[in-house]
């Protein structure tokens, strides 16, 4: 009887431990869920908000009635949303892919928050980013008018690239094509004019020798030639290796200029940053797309990382969470001070690093976090996954923190190219937040205690 007592009871307890389990894990999930709706619901108040510019250099162009006068270029547009209740100790820095404007993240095609807001409500204080390459920023006068006058041949007037409706819809994972949907898609497709009229038209140097993009537009973490691809894609890395994933990522071919070029967007400014990656892209000469190359910095990556660099010499060290090919932006300020940068989180970007030496030097202590969503194998984006999943091994490795969110392959399926528009956005942008609260956030403040 006593056996038979004592062997009840630890069923019991086991059970009771299978059900404390369990409901810790629904609680959790309730309340992630509780959370996101109430930072939904929750008013954004200010302390202060406004829009100004920085970085930028003051240039000659011709007067209209002869002469020269002055002319200010380069600046990047900052809109700020600085919150009343400030909580994290870091700010965000947003900066729009190529050819997009701030309004990627300061609002959604419905009318939903935009990931600043989010941020900002949850106690960051944000800086929405409009690069000087695009034309919101302004253009440089004299470049046209020395075409004009004669001074210079049309060969090296400046080009321009804009997308194109049709285009972005199989290229961004919309879509299968131009009006269709996906059947499990999460983009507004209802709102898409609203994406439409975000567009910026986006200037580039005059065409050199070569294709534009010069000697690396088709890198990006390109063909590797059997290095391994290492990652936990599904938890965080620190120290210990992780899950190896081996596989010989693509170079794939650069977004399409204005009714010039048709291909797909998987490399969009290549790997447009003068020294982190080593990737060797299709076509791409030189060090797997430095965008550089023959054809100079054509998507005006030393520029705007110059004015990202001055930013943050003005609010100080902060977040930047980069988009597509703003990823080179952000791994540029990143490889030239490290001590500014307190994280990045980098959204299918290009030209994540993929070279142990540059990693080891100046990402180890970057806190690195790298999502990306679905149908990439139809948007040739797996080449830009097999270097975050480089990128990531290679921080783990030499004791940082990095971690690669794959969607699809936690059940998470329709996520477009545009992460911060689709219909689970909030939920996205609290997963990204509440990532760096852990790995940021809290350790800085351990550090002041």
């Amino acid at each position: 009887m006593k056996v038979f007592f004592m062997s009840f009871r630890k069923t019991i307890v086991r059970s009771a431990s299978i059900l404390c389990v369990l409901g810790c894990v629904l609680t959790t999930g309730m309340a992630t869920q509780a959370h996101g709706q109430t930072i939904a619901s929750k008013p954004l108040t200010l302390r202060k908000a406004g829009v100004f510019t920085i970085g930028g250099k003051t240039v000659e162009m011709p007067a209209r009635r002869g002469g020269t006068q002055s002319q200010f270029v380069g600046q990047a547009v900052v809109h700020s949303l600085l919150p009343y209740e400030k909580s994290q100790p870091y700010p965000v820095v947003m900066i729009p892919g190529m050819g997009l404007k701030s309004t990627l993240y300061l609002d959604t095609p419905d009318g939903r928050d935009g990931w600043a807001t989010v941020f900002a409500k949850q106690g960051f204080d944000v800086y929405v980013v409009d690069e000087p390459s695009t034309v919101t920023t302004g253009l440089e006068v004299a470049a046209f008018a020395k075409v004009r006058s004669g001074e210079v041949p049309v060969t090296q007037m400046p080009n321009f690239m804009l997308w194109g409706h049709e285009s972005i819809w199989s290229r961004w994972g919309i879509g299968p094509e131009a009006g269709k949907a996906h059947e499990n898609g999460r983009y507004p497709i209802a709102h898409v004019d609203q994406l439409y009229g975000a567009f910026s038209p986006m200037v580039t140097a005059p065409r050199g020798g070569g294709r534009r993009g010069g000697g690396g537009h088709h890198g990006g973490g390109g063909h590797r030639h059997g290095q391994q691809a290492q990652a936990n894609t599904a938890s965080d890395t620190k120290s210990d290796a992780p899950t190896s994933k081996t596989s010989e990522s693509t170079g794939s071919h650069g977004m399409g200029f204005a009714s010039r070029r048709t291909k797909s967007d998987d490399d969009a400014k290549s790997t447009a940053q003068p020294t982190v990656t080593r990737g060797h892209g299709n076509h791409g000469g030189g060090n797997g797309g430095s965008g550089r190359g023959r054809g100079g910095d054509r998507f005006g990556t030393a520029a705007n990382a110059a004015a990202i660099k001055a930013l943050l010499a003005r609010i100080g060290p902060a977040i930047l969470i980069v988009h597509s090919s703003s990823g080179s932006t952000g791994f540029t300020v990143v490889n030239d001070d490290p001590g500014m940068v307190k994280a990045i989180v980098a959204l299918e970007p290009v030209g994540s690093p993929t070279d142990e030496s540059q990693v080891k030097q100046a990402f180890a202590n970057t806190p690195y976090l790298a999502l990306f969503g679905d149908n990439r194998a139809s948007r040739r984006m797996d080449g830009r996954m097999d270097a975050c999943i480089t990128t990531a091994s290679l921080i783990a490795k030499n004791g940082g923190q990095s971690k690669v969110i794959d969607l699809p392959a936690e059940g998470v399926l329709g996520n477009s190219h545009i992460l911060m528009q689709d219909n689970n956005s909030v939920e996205l942008a609290q997963r990204v937040s509440l990532w760096l609260s852990e790995k940021v956030t809290a350790t800085s403040k351990s550090m002041d205690e």
